[in-house]
């Protein structure tokens, strides 16, 4: 009989999730340690976070969670996730939680609408969104490039180009202050990023806290891989590289961003090439991205080498 029961977070939870997550999602870097940390911070009641476990006969056979999407200025959304082993889908499992997961939204926390993502490599999963009612919104490339036989020294010019113009390309980590005015300085690029980054919904402005909070005081913080594009004291760009968990010669890469008075110089390039060296240096040529299928960053990823492996498709439901 199936039981949908909450997550008690003790280290047994954790490493079914873990092991559920691995299963269905292989590639990707999640760790029980980054579990634990995300879901510490998503305890604050302004995400209105849940996540349960679905046991069939006393066996953990699924795993759903859902929250208030907090970073978007659409009002009473939430997002809502549920991964089934494969051995148990096709047995009502997942629709049991998203039946009792949107009328509670609607009802007691008056939603209006719901996020929810998954890649076009899991047919199965888009069907059962699209016949529920959810529509895709935003799809999302995911690219890989190997460094191999990638030529770094290409670019010395430009680099030396940029240096000419005052502009500086550091690690964070020589730029964090103890009085951490360097977050600030974040934030500000942040909110040039999430004005011009392609988005399904409004972004919402976070504060300098949050900044650290979210991106600091994380398991995944790697301010050596952190590149930062300084003009004297002014962040102008940031473009970074961090260690995948999950494999030892791969790395992830996070968003790129550049100042609006400062694009059109090649900086991004310099700023990923950058990166591209520290991951060569650290025995990792194999770089992980991922864009929204119409930032023009997508078209400098492929100039510069990466590959697209899948897209992400995020979902939107209406609800009635």
């Amino acid at each position: 009989m199936l039981h949908l029961r909450a997550f008690d977070f003790s280290d047994t939870d954790y490493q079914t999730l873990y092991d559920i997550q691995k299963t269905i999602w292989p590639d990707t870097g999640v760790t029980i340690e980054g579990m634990k940390s995300g879901d510490k911070r998503s305890q604050d009641e302004k995400f209105d976070f849940q996540r349960q476990m679905a046991e069939l006969d006393g066996q953990v056979v699924g795993i759903g969670q859902r929250g208030r999407t907090y970073f978007s200025e659409t009002p009473n959304q939430y997002y809502i996730a549920f991964s089934t082993l494969p051995d148990f889908r096709n047995q009502g499992i997942a629709t049991t939680f998203f039946n009792k997961t949107e009328v509670d939204l609607k009802e007691n926390k008056n939603a209006v609408s719901m996020l929810a993502y998954t890649r076009d490599t899991q047919p199965q999963s888009v069907s059962f969104l699209e016949h529920r009612g959810y529509e895709v919104i935003e799809r999302i490339t995911n690219s890989e490039i190997d460094l191999s036989g990638f030529d770094v020294e290409k670019y010395a010019p430009l680099r030396q180009k940029l240096a000419e113009q005052g502009i500086e390309i550091r690690p964070l980590s020589e730029l964090m202050d103890d009085e951490e005015t360097y977050l600030a300085k974040l934030e500000e690029l942040y909110w040039v990023l999430a004005n011009d980054e392609p988005h399904a919904e409004p972004p919402k402005r976070i504060t300098p806290q949050e900044v650290k909070e979210w991106f600091i005081d994380t398991p995944h913080f790697y301010p050596e891989g952190w590149f930062i594009a300084t003009d004297g004291d002014k962040f102008v760009g940031w473009s970074a590289v961090l260690v995948h968990k999950g494999e030892a010669d791969r790395m992830q890469t996070g968003i790129t961003v550049i100042d609006r008075p400062y694009r059109r110089r090649g900086l991004a390039t310099a700023m990923k090439v950058a990166g591209f060296e520290h991951a060569l240096a650290l025995g990792r040529p194999r770089i992980q991205t991922e864009n929204e299928e119409t930032n023009p960053m997508l078209g400098l990823n492929k100039r510069l080498g990466f590959r697209p492996i899948y897209q992400g498709l995020d979902f939107k439901k209406t609800l009635a």
